[in-house]
C-alpha cells in the first residue's frame, strides 16, 4: 500500500514538474516583446523609465499598427506621470496642428467627447491605440499638443515640393514650421525615401552627388504589406518586386517630392514641440519611427534650434526572432522595441 502511495505521489510530483517546465518553455518562446539598447544589449522597460529621468524630450517611435507598442507607449506615459506628475507634456504626430483648438476646448470641458471625436480628424485606430493616451492626459490635466502639419499641406508638398508652401497665406502658415524650411536630403531617412521613387538627391539638397542605390530598411519604415525583409538572398527577388511596386504607386499618385513632404512634417513637429516645451518639463512625443530613427527627422530639426536639449529616442521594429537584435536594426535609437513579425495588427 505504501509503495502504491509513493508511486502515486511520484507521478503527481512528476506531472507538476513537467507542467511547470512546459509553461516556462512556452513563455520563453511566446514572448510578445523585447527591449534592446542601441548596441543590441538586452534591456527592459523599467530601465527605460529610469533612464528617462535624465532627458528633456523622449521620442517613442512606433509601428503604427503594432498593438504591443501602443500598450507600452501608454505604460511609459503612466510611468513618467508617476515620476513627476506636474511636469509631463504629451505630443503626437497623429493630431494635426489645426486641430489644437478642438483639443483645448475638449480638455477644458467646452465641448463633449462626442463633438470632439466627430469634428477631429482621427486615425482609424484612434479608439484602441491613441484614445487611452489622450484621455489619460485629459484626466490628469496634462498639456496635449497636436504637432503634425495638416495633411492637406503635406500632400501638396509631396506633389509639388517645398516651394508650394510659399503660396500659402499667413493664416495657413500658422500650422506649419516657419519658412523657409531647411531640407538636408543627405539625411538617411530622406535618402531612403528618394530611393523608393527611383531618385537620387532631390532639388535643394545640401549634399551634391548621387545617392547610392540601396534597399530601404523595412524595419525602420512603414512599408506596404507586400514588403518583405531585406538582406536575405532567398527573398531578394520578392524584395525587388515589392520595391518596384512601391515606386510605381508613388509615381502614380504624383508623390515625386515624398522626401520633402516627410521633411516638412518633421520640421513642423519639431516646431510645435519646442513651442510647447519648457525647461524643467519632460516632453514625450509619439510618432512613426521613421520620424525619429537615427536621431534624425524631428530630432535633427530640434537640434538645429536647441542643441542643448537632452533627447532620448525609442524605436520600434518587428523581427522573426526577438531573442536578439538583428544587425540591420542596431543603431536605430537609444532603445529599440522588438515585437514578433507575426503579431496581429491593429486597423489603420
Amino acid at each position: 500500500m505504501k509503495a502504491n502511495n509513493m508511486t502515486t505521489k511520484t507521478k503527481i510530483i512528476s506531472t507538476i514538474i513537467i507542467s511547470i517546465l512546459s509553461i516556462a518553455f512556452i513563455n520563453s518562446h511566446m514572448a510578445s516583446y523585447q527591449f534592446f539598447k542601441g548596441d543590441g544589449t538586452k534591456t527592459d522597460f523599467n530601465s527605460i523609465v529610469k533612464a528617462s529621468k535624465d532627458y528633456d524630450i523622449i521620442f517613442f517611435g512606433e509601428q503604427h499598427t503594432d498593438p504591443v507598442g501602443h500598450w507600452l507607449e501608454f505604460r511609459l506615459l503612466k510611468a513618467l506621470y508617476k515620476q513627476d506628475s506636474n511636469n509631463v507634456v504629451v505630443g503626437m504626430e497623429m493630431f494635426e496642428a489645426d486641430g489644437q483648438l478642438l483639443i483645448d476646448e475638449y480638455f477644458n470641458g467646452f465641448i463633449s467627447q462626442k463633438s470632439f471625436e466627430k469634428e477631429m480628424r482621427l486615425w482609424n485606430n484612434y479608439e484602441t491605440d491613441y484614445k487611452p493616451i489622450l484621455e489619460f492626459a485629459r484626466k490628469h490635466n496634462l498639456r496635449f499638443v497636436a504637432t503634425n502639419i495638416p495633411r492637406r499641406y503635406a500632400s501638396s508638398v509631396a506633389k509639388k515640393g517645398l516651394s508650394f508652401l510659399d503660396t500659402l497665406d499667413a493664416e495657413s502658415k500658422k500650422f506649419i514650421a516657419p519658412l523657409p524650411v531647411k531640407f538636408d536630403a543627405g539625411l538617411r531617412v530622406y535618402k531612403e525615401l528618394n530611393e523608393m521613387i527611383g531618385g537620387g538627391n532631390s532639388h535643394g539638397a545640401k549634399h551634391g552627388g548621387t545617392v547610392k542605390k540601396e534597399m530601404p530598411n523595412p524595419k525602420s519604415m512603414h512599408t506596404p504589406k507586400g514588403m518583405v525583409q531585406a538582406g536575405k538572398d532567398s527573398l531578394q527577388k520578392a524584395n525587388e518586386k515589392a520595391m518596384q511596386e512601391m515606386k510605381q504607386m508613388m509615381k502614380n499618385h504624383g508623390m515625386a517630392h515624398i522626401a520633402e513632404a516627410q521633411a516638412i512634417k518633421d520640421a513642423t513637429m519639431a516646431h510645435f514641440i519646442l513651442q510647447n516645451f519648457e525647461d524643467g518639463k519632460k516632453f514625450i512625443h509619439y510618432d512613426g519611427s521613421k520620424h525619429s530613427d537615427y536621431h534624425e527627422g524631428i530630432v535633427w530639426y530640434i537640434k538645429q534650434r536647441r542643441p542643448d536639449l537632452k533627447i532620448l529616442v525609442i524605436s520600434s521594429v518587428q523581427q522573426e526572432n526577438i531573442d536578439s537584435l538583428d544587425d540591420e536594426n542596431k543603431g536605430l535609437a537609444d532603445f529599440i522595441l522588438v515585437t514578433p513579425e507575426d503579431m496581429t495588427q491593429t486597423y489603420r
